[in-house]
């Protein structure tokens, strides 16, 4: 038995640990996402259809917002895919948290898998996706190395009662 001990054991995807770590985020920009609108089926991935328009639109608001915090997202990077894990708000209640989860491929920084627990994200074209994926551009174009912490809101300055410039 001698034999078994010499193996290198081969990682599973459950054995590699989620983190915080972006050093293996592809390239991913605007045109990946765009190529991910474009497999929707919804029409043409131009901004001129107004479903997949209507669902950036909705996932610009939802990462301005932060319906989607830093807090929960976790990437894990496997043999040709680099995972990301998150949670994001659900738009029409607070309590209510979808999970979600987006394969990119090392090479090309395409999405090769995204899925959301609401109705719309089995197909992964839902706005909590569409946020995600934004965030992702953002972290990528800002060429992070890890995903930044949330500010707490006692650890920044006040914005209520503040004078206007006269």
């Amino acid at each position: 038995m001698a034999d078994n001990a010499e193996k290198p054991m081969v990682k599973s995807s459950k054995d590699v640990p989620w983190c915080k770590s972006l050093e293996s985020l592809p390239v991913f920009t605007k045109k990946e996402i765009d190529e991910h609108r474009s497999k929707s089926g919804k029409r043409k991935a131009d901004d001129t259809s107004k479903p997949i328009k209507k669902t950036l639109k909705r996932g610009l608001k939802f990462q301005e917002e932060r319906y989607l915090s830093s807090d929960t997202v976790y990437t894990k990077v496997l043999s040709n895919s680099f995972m990301v894990r998150a949670k994001c708000r659900a738009s029409m209640s607070t309590r209510e948290i979808h999970d979600l989860e987006v394969s990119l491929d090392l090479t090309s920084g395409s999405v090769m898998v995204a899925h959301c627990t609401c109705k719309a994200g089995n197909s992964g074209y839902c706005n909590h996706i569409m946020c995600l994926l934004l965030e992702l551009a953002r972290y990528s174009l800002e060429e992070l190395d890890r995903v930044p912490e949330e500010a707490a809101c006692t650890s920044m300055s006040r914005k209520w009662g503040i004078p206007g410039k006269i």
